[in-house]
């Protein structure tokens, strides 16, 4: 996941569609030991790695 320039928010803001103008994410911060990372762009979390599981 590419980050960018994450703007940090303190409290819940269902609103949001999209990062602040000038940010690219959006760090999660109400509870401080479980900060949650959001992107809203698809091509910002794009796969590594993929691992297949045959039986």
């Amino acid at each position: 996941v590419t980050l960018g320039q994450s703007y940090d928010i303190k409290v819940t803001d269902r609103s949001l569609v999209a990062a602040p103008k000038n940010y690219h994410s959006v760090c999660g911060l109400a509870n401080p030991s479980m900060p949650e990372y959001i992107v809203y762009r698809n091509a910002q979390a794009l796969p590594y790695i993929l691992i297949t599981y045959t039986a």
